[in-house]
């Protein structure tokens, strides 16, 4: 694993996309679990003014109306400190290099003798083809954890590469007049994982091809809490933490995120244990709320990794009662600007991906067409959807399922599955392609346009 190439670009790109943390004058001490907020989640205000079904005609200004709201909560000025730094890093420090010694994660060697013992057991249990599988098969263990990667770094320009000084206790990294800290405090938490891959050779004396396995175990010690900061001659502009923990005795987990760039702040939260998982996430603009979602996932077994494992090892449609049994329901919700709301419910996974896994293509399955119709059905029986506006009650649209035939060339296409909204009022019905288009949204699509033009313009 090419751990130096992309270890400068994770660290200081990596803390865009781990949440924003609550803005504050005076920040705590590292770990202290106080630098972020909880995601701002609750019912906002409600409009009354929308407190009953409206035409399609009036929902779709609304929708339209409520886009360049949000749109005009953003102005490229107020990020662009931070744009700056991140773009002068792609452009003169995201290809250079790390010293090898620096980060020589590898441990033991390359051996088959685990493999071989755990295969000798298979063997001895009736598995006589893993005793022959374990004859190619090679493995690496690499240990990898923050000590082994703490100290300064400072670009060298003469052979684009990171120089590492080790007297530090945290990842620094210093270029021109930025600076970006990593600091880790609480303890840690294992993680454990393998990779595999597949190789064939030669055998001159069977005259056969013959498997080769690599495996690359890994045992990754990850902090409980990492801070993250960028500062630009010593201005903060970027303040993100994350706190972790994995408990697999008691099979559950928590991870916190949050981050404060410029005026924009995300904070986010997903925990879960064997029979319940529930995430959350807000997102605001000035102080503004602008998106805020939650999601919720019942059933068993969730966090049992090993259970896991297996239950995607066999046949989708083998499996398929016993995920619907693990993942057995659950419900999301997406709330933008407290103006439109979003929330849907879904049953039975395992039978909706045994329904979705059909080739589509008509040419080479003649049952494209009612294998996509019974795709269909299965999501209109297993996933419920309604959109709602102003924190109210009241039913706007709901969402439904259809098959749709997408033609590639003269009479040669993939049948699929679209969503099809369905508004309460006049029982009017758009696929998504047909309402969200440039007529009925064009000040939206025009405003974003802009905005993205100036944003691009801010990266040349």
């Amino acid at each position: 694993m090419k751990f130096k190439r992309i270890f400068s670009l994770l660290a200081v790109a990596g803390m865009l996309t781990v949440g924003f943390s609550a803005c504050g004058d005076d920040d705590p001490e590292p770990g202290t679990g106080n630098e972020g907020g909880d995601p701002s989640v609750g019912p906002g205000e409600v409009d009354p003014s929308v407190n009953k079904p409206l035409s399609s005609t009036d929902a779709g200004n609304y929708l339209d109306e409520t886009a360049v709201e949000v749109a005009n909560l953003f102005k490229p000025e107020d990020q662009k400190e931070v744009v700056d730094v991140f773009n002068n890093y792609a452009e003169k420090y995201a290809e250079y290099e790390f010293d090898e010694d620096d980060f020589n994660f590898e441990v033991g060697g390359k051996s088959m003798l685990t493999v071989m013992a755990k295969s000798m057991v298979k063997g001895m249990s009736g598995d006589v083809a893993s005793l022959s599988r374990a004859a190619n098969a090679f493995v690496t263990n690499y240990n990898v954890s923050f000590d082994m990667i703490k100290g300064i770094y400072t670009p060298d320009s003469r052979t684009e590469t990171w120089r590492r000084d080790p007297n530090s206790s945290d990842v620094i990294f210093r270029f021109g007049s930025t600076e970006v800290k990593v600091q880790v405090s609480g303890g840690n938490w294992d993680l454990n994982f393998v990779t595999e891959d597949w190789d064939y050779d030669y055998n001159y004396e069977t005259n056969n091809y013959e498997e080769i396995v690599y495996e690359d175990h890994y045992n990754v010690t990850v902090p409980k809490n990492i801070v993250v900061t960028v500062t630009e001659s010593g201005k903060e502009l970027v303040h993100s933490t994350i706190e972790s923990n994995l408990d697999r005795n008691g099979k559950n987990f928590r991870i916190k995120t949050n981050m404060r760039a410029a005026n924009l702040t995300l904070d986010a939260v997903i925990e879960g244990n064997n029979s319940r998982v529930t995430e959350s996430q807000s997102l605001l603009v000035s102080g503004t709320r602008v998106v805020a979602s939650t999601a919720t996932v019942n059933g068993s077994n969730m966090c049992d990794e090993e259970y896991l494992s297996e239950l995607f090892e066999d046949d989708i449609e083998d499996s398929q009662a016993r995920i619907d049994n693990t993942f057995r329901d659950g419900s999301a919700m997406i709330n933008i600007a407290d103006r439109v709301q979003v929330k849907a419910t879904m049953t039975k996974i395992g039978t909706l991906m045994v329904a979705g896994d059909y080739d589509g293509e008509s040419s080479w399955n003649s049952h494209a067409e009612s294998d996509a119709a019974k795709f269909a059905a299965a999501l209109a029986n297993n996933v419920k959807a309604q959109m709602y506006f102003g924190n109210t009650d009241a039913v706007q649209a709901n969402i439904e399922w259809q098959k749709y035939f997408d033609e590639y060339y003269a009479g040669y296409g993939e049948w699929m599955v679209e969503p099809v909204i369905v508004f309460v009022d006049d029982n009017s019905r758009f696929t998504f392609e047909e309402y969200f288009g440039e007529a009925r949204f064009a000040d939206a699509i025009n405003k974003f346009s802009s905005l993205f033009d100036v944003y691009a313009s801010l990266w040349k």
